[in-house]
């Protein structure tokens, strides 16, 4: 069995090459490096390529073999995409194209992924794939469009794709978001900065379930799931664990809100996923963000 997967390097892609390996895939990852780091991949027995994901590059490999599975992870995160919306447009919605009309040709089921930010303010909680899409950012806009795109292959084609809309997807090897950034400061005694008064919820999930729910995914066919916790949480709260977990005094300062600290709340539902694959997140927060910063501290990753 032969997967490729774009944003390999990345977070989470880098989690998913590794699970593919586990279940016997020969896996090929392509990342541009925007925010991708090789470091993600060592000690993986696999093919690794620096690229686009619609690079000449990839469109080689395709005519070197088929591929069974291509996990698309490849993305502009939302902080870059309200800064340069073009280049969001490019990687979300071009690139996502482009990976869709090579997996046309080549037969591979598809997952490719997507975000819970498509919901914008949900009127319901939590909140199903059923729930109308509201965008209001760029990333979320670019993200509909790739779920469009999705949808219209897969009725054009008969394809076999299924989307995810991770939600607030944290753990080890994340380097950029809120988590990452409440760990590093709260070790190096730095005053954590809170955007607006904390009480925004979010739906916190730990990289190993996000992954697992994935794997299950990769044999149903076609549909879109939410991959979440299912449990809310305010940036106050979180930062609070962060702090009890990294045994560190709590040091907040809270600073006025960003153009992106546009929604108060968001918690998804996952029956669909749960009633399909019969897995549930199980990683409560203090949990994983014990093991995060277990990670942070034996990579020494305050040098990123």
């Amino acid at each position: 069995m032969r997967a490729l997967v774009t944003g390999g390097a990345g977070f989470i892609g880098s989690h998913v090459c590794e699970a593919l390996i586990r279940l016997g895939y020969e896996v090929i990852a392509v990342d541009d490096l925007t925010t991708g780091k090789p470091a993600n991949l060592n000690g993986l027995s696999m093919q690794f390529i620096i690229t686009s994901s619609t690079a000449p590059k990839v469109r080689d490999l395709f005519t070197r073999g088929r591929f069974d599975l291509i996990v698309h992870l490849a993305a502009r995160n939302i902080i870059s995409s309200s800064t340069d919306p073009y280049g969001d447009f490019h990687t979300n919605v071009t690139e996502t194209f482009g990976i869709l009309d090579l997996a046309r040709k080549s037969g591979a089921k598809v997952i490719c992924a997507s975000s819970c930010s498509v919901y914008g303010q949900a009127d319901e909680f939590p909140t199903s794939e059923s729930a109308p899409m509201r965008p209001v950012s760029y990333y979320a806009a670019s993200k509909i469009c790739g779920e469009t795109y999705c949808e219209v292959f897969r009725q054009l084609h008969e394809m076999n794709i299924t989307v995810v809309r991770y939600s607030n997807v944290y753990g080890p090897r994340q380097h950029i978001g809120v988590v990452p950034s409440m760990i590093r400061k709260t070790i190096s005694k730095e005053q954590i900065e809170i955007n607006g008064d904390g009480s925004h919820v979010r739906d916190y999930t730990y990289i190993d379930d996000a992954v697992e729910a994935t794997m299950r995914l990769i044999n149903v066919s076609n549909g879109v799931y939410n991959i979440a916790s299912g449990v809310g949480t305010t940036t106050l709260e979180l930062a609070n664990t962060v702090s009890k977990v990294c045994e560190a005094p709590l040091n907040v300062q809270h600073v006025n809100e960003r153009s992106i600290d546009n929604i108060s709340h968001r918690v998804l539902s996952c029956t669909a996923l749960e009633k399909t694959t019969n897995f549930k997140c199980q990683t409560n927060l203090s949990e994983g963000l014990t093991r995060t910063v277990e990670w942070w501290r034996s990579e020494n990753s305050l040098a990123y």
